[in-house]
């Protein structure tokens, strides 16, 4: 079950410059951000710091620091979840809504600015998702996490918020959320006595992302248009099974331009052109076997 397990402080005093506090029920520290740079401070400064500050908000999570501007930094918080189900030992969460809380300016982030007003819509569009156990990473397929190499930077979407941090040495695993983007879907099943779960998970990968039409074929990196890693997993006891099913866009340099539907015309380059990013795309694909 999810809970709100994070307390977002935030000093009032305009006499001194902004910062915000952030405490979490599992880390006996606390993070200050302020002036640019993040610190952790122990239990005992941290509560000297706090009487000069005010509880803002209780948060489910973090998922890191928004840069919008040069002048507009914000602390993305999330405080709308839904809990979809259970997998390896921990809750499968979708987040419903998020808030920004500025890191320049004392009071809060101007909603006026159409893209600000867009970034909130699209994190709080329930295509977001986190584990709420660190140990099980979200962006992972079971071929991937037995293999230990770390979170898969294609499903990861949330990565480049947790740069921040790690700049300072923040360890980022205690502190903030690793998300998804795509849908899941978990159910439980008994054969007998037993307990087992069934669910399916479809990532979208972030490296080349658009609506259908604006966006074909692939990139020179040989990331293709809307790539979905589908993974089916049935897990009993201690054993698991996994399928996992993977598309994307023909990985050739092409588009189909046009207004209305119906009158699009695929239009491909020279497949000489191409031939670079294709056989990047197929060497990534060697994974999957």
């Amino acid at each position: 079950m999810s809970v709100r397990e994070v307390r977002i402080w935030k000093r009032t005093d305009v006499r001194q410059p902004p910062a915000v506090l952030v405490d979490k029920n599992s880390v006996d520290c606390s993070l200050l951000i302020q002036n640019g740079g993040i610190a952790t401070l122990d239990s005992d400064s941290a509560e000297v710091e706090r009487r000069g500050y005010t509880k803002i908000m209780d948060s489910y999570g973090v998922m890191g620091i928004l840069r919008i501007s040069k002048d507009e930094h914000v602390l993305v918080a999330v405080t709308g979840v839904l809990s979809v189900g259970q997998l390896y030992g921990a809750d499968i969460v979708k987040i419903t809504s998020c808030d920004f809380i500025s890191l320049r300016t004392v009071g809060p982030v101007e909603c006026t600015d159409p893209r600000i007003v867009d970034l909130v819509r699209f994190l709080s569009s329930g295509m977001f998702y986190y584990s709420s156990n660190p140990r099980f990473d979200i962006t992972l397929c079971a071929q991937r996490r037995s293999s230990n190499k770390g979170s898969d930077p294609r499903f990861f979407w949330n990565r480049s918020l947790h740069f921040p941090f790690e700049r300072f040495g923040i360890d980022t695993s205690q502190w903030l959320l690793k998300c998804m983007v795509g849908s899941v879907l978990v159910r439980t099943v008994y054969v007998g006595h037993r307990t087992g779960r069934v669910a399916i998970l479809s990532r979208l990968s972030c490296e080349r992302v658009g609506t259908r039409f604006n966006v074909r074929g692939t990139n020179s990196l040989g990331c293709v248009a809307n790539f979905v890693e589908t993974e089916q997993v049935i897990s009993f006891d201690d054993s698991e099974c996994s399928l996992v099913q993977i598309r994307g866009s023909v990985p050739l340099f092409w588009e189909q331009p046009g207004v209305q539907v119906g009158s699009h015309k695929v239009k491909v380059r020279a497949l000489e052109a191409s031939a670079s990013a294709y056989h990047r795309y197929f060497f990534y694909l060697l994974f999957y076997g």
